[in-house]
Parts: structure tokens; sequence; C-alpha cells
């Protein structure tokens, strides 16, 4: 059943339907600006939220970007670098992490999960029924903590080491926890998924899975590095154009 009384959804990406991969409600944000932040001797890259109401004084030009974020006495503030970024941007940073902007505030990790073709026959068989194999659980534990993914998702690093060290206690738990415990590893390591804590939720005294939301407080939210590259996608995936942090804020800076 589906409540009717929910508010429409802007999904992430606009080939995806947001009843099956979620979205974003169109009261909360129409879209992101990126501004540069002068501190001292150093700066800052910072993604802040349009919220609809503005993004639509902008169209019918009673107000600007800049005058908004102006408004906002965000402390440094420079100038705008990009006026607007769409729900989901592309964006690969400077350490290799590829991620969408789900907003000014959550990142949602944008690589693929690759295992090896007999763990993904085993995670179709042995997460679903009610008789698992513990021996083929661990060897699903063993892949899913293994060096080669702590190397591929560096924001989820540390965790992927934490929950390995944890693998005694993972084989201490039922086999029906250790495959939900595996399923929302799965779910958190896939592309453009939301947040599932695989860690705390099963060991309540463990530091919890790393959550990709920065609280903006009204100063802005995700950071930016300047080698950080935004990635244009065309529809049909054949035609990409990237541009970095650092080119952007040069454009600006010529423009004015």
């Amino acid at each position: 059943m589906h409540d009717k009384t929910k508010r429409k959804l802007v999904p992430y990406k606009g080939d995806k339907d947001p009843q099956y991969y979620g979205g974003f409600s169109s009261t909360t944000s129409a879209y992101s600006a990126l501004v540069r932040v002068n501190k001292k001797d150093d700066h800052s890259n910072v993604v802040v939220k349009i919220p609809l109401a503005i993004a639509n004084q902008i169209e019918r030009k009673s107000t600007t970007v800049y005058d908004y974020i102006s408004s906002l006495k965000i402390k440094g503030f420079e100038t705008v670098i990009l006026d607007s970024i769409k729900l989901g941007q592309l964006v690969r940073e400077s350490d290799g992490s590829l991620f969408f902007l789900a907003s000014s505030e959550y990142k949602h990790n944008a690589k693929e999960l690759w295992v090896p073709n007999d763990i993904y026959q085993t995670v179709g068989k042995d997460l679903v029924t009610t008789s698992p194999n513990k021996d083929a659980l661990a060897k699903i534990f063993n892949t899913l903590t293994s060096l080669a993914v702590e190397k591929r998702f560096n924001f989820y690093a540390k965790d992927v080491v934490h929950l390995r060290s944890l693998k005694n206690n993972f084989l201490q738990l039922d086999l029906s926890d250790q495959q939900k415990l595996l399923s929302d590893l799965i779910y958190i390591l896939g592309n453009n998924a939301g947040y599932r804590d695989p860690i705390k939720k099963y060991f309540k005294t463990e530091k919890a899975w790393t959550s990709l939301q920065t609280k903006g407080n009204g100063q802005g939210g995700i950071k930016l590095s300047d080698g950080a590259e935004f990635i244009f996608q065309s529809p049909t995936g054949l035609f990409t154009r990237t541009i970095s942090v650092t080119d952007l804020y040069k454009n600006k800076k010529t423009k004015e």
C-alpha cells in the first residue's frame, strides 16, 4: 500500500524510480551550490543547500544564488564557485573515492561492489535460505572484509578493518543474524545506497559504521578538496566531461 499523503520525491538519478530507489522531498532541496570559504591561511570548498523556495525566487530573478548564500552569513564566504549542483551529482575526490552528492549533507557511494563469481553464487543461496551453511557465511564475511574491499571503498576503509577485527564476534552470532549483517554490509557497499549499520546494530558496544552525512549547522555541508572532480555524463552514458574544483574556481575568478 502507498500513502497518498506523502510528498512527491525527486529521484537521486533521473532514470531511477524514487519509489524503489529513494529520493528527496521537493520541499527540502532543489539543488546545491559550491562556495569558497576562507579561514586564515587556508580555504575550503563547501556544498550549500538551495531550498526549493529559494530556487523558485532565483528562477523568477527576484534573488540570486550569490545573494542567498551571502544572507546565510557563512564565516569567510568569498564567492560561489558553482551556482547549481544537481541532486545526485557524481564526484571523484582526490583520494579516488567516487560518490553521488545526494544532497549538500549526504554522500552516497558510487562504486560497485565486485566479488568473485563463486561468492556471488553463495550470496544468492546462503543469504536467503532458512538453513544457511555456516562455512559459506564465514567465506562471504572474509570476502566482504578483505583488503581488496578496504582499498576499493576509501571512505569506508576504517569500517571494513574494524569489522574484520570482529570476525570471532561475527562467528558467535546466530546464523540468521549473520545473514542479516552480511545483507546490511552488501547494501551499504552498494552503488547509490542509503545508510545501514552492519557493526553497532549487531555489536552494541562497538563504534558505529561511518555515516556519510555532514551536518551543516548553517555553515554549509560537505567539503570538497581542490582536486575533486565533477563528472558530467550524457543521459546515455556515452559522453563524459570532468572538471576539477580548482578549474571551476579559476573560471569563476576570470569572469569576475
